[in-house]
């Protein structure tokens, strides 16, 4: 199998046959209207079946690419989503969890560290007010390790939920009840905090989190638009 194309067409030459998608480039990957498909050399005559064979074939040929040809259909859905593997993940960064630990913990313990270099107060002093410190950065810790445990992945039609504190679970997107899309006022596309309802579960991502808008645009794509409530932030 041989791919070529450029910003606006991909062409797929597989088995003496030839044909060419049109979509878009984009930085992970091309995306191509699965309907778009124009054959330029073809063995025999074109059916529906030889379209979706010879896209379940490039997805098959390139499981292992970092860059990927994904399909959409006329309604914006991925073809064979599953067998892509693809995974869209919102959570706390890392570097900025890390950062901010570290920020705390130095403003916390950094004067009482001066107090002891410097002999600035008296042994009573610095034990009382050494106490609250030593608890407070407990509870920074504890809050602090909920915040970065925490993780929401989309895979297919599943999402799986590791919360801050408990054991992790999952649900189809069909068991979603209700999606809550907070906004800026100005540009309902600009998302700044999602909510998702379902029978017995809530689970809320912000705009702090990585990930927000790929876990935004795989709700839009794959919840249906009348469970789906947009309001302006603050609203």
């Amino acid at each position: 199998m041989k791919i070529t194309g450029d910003r606006g067409q991909v062409q797929i030459e597989d088995e003496g046959n030839i044909a060419r998608f049109y979509g878009e480039l984009c930085s992970n990957g091309f995306y191509a209207d699965a309907g778009s498909i124009l054959w330029l050399k073809k063995k025999g005559e074109a059916t529906e079946e030889d379209r979706l064979n010879l896209i379940h074939k490039v997805i098959r040929h390139q499981q292992n690419d970092s860059f990927k040809i994904l399909f959409s259909d006329d309604e914006g859905r991925l073809l064979f989503e599953e067998e892509l593997g693809l995974k869209i993940q919102a959570g706390w960064p890392k570097l900025g969890y890390y950062v901010l630990m570290a920020a705390v913990l130095v403003g916390l313990w950094l004067p009482i560290l001066l107090m002891e270099i410097l002999d600035l107060a008296d042994p009573l002093f610095r034990i009382t007010f050494e106490l609250p410190s030593v608890v407070l950065t407990g509870l920074i810790l504890i809050f602090g390790f909920g915040i970065g445990r925490f993780r929401i992945t989309a895979e297919g039609n599943r999402i799986t939920v590791r919360p801050a504190a408990g054991r992790k679970y999952s649900f189809s997107v069909s068991e979603i009840t209700k999606i809550v899309r907070r906004t800026d006022a100005a540009d309902i596309w600009d998302v700044r905090k999602i909510t998702i309802d379902t029978e017995s579960k809530r689970v809320s991502v912000n705009s702090f989190m990585a990930g927000i808008e790929e876990l935004d645009a795989y709700l839009i794509k794959h919840v249906g638009s009348e469970k789906i409530i947009t309001k302006g932030f603050g609203k």
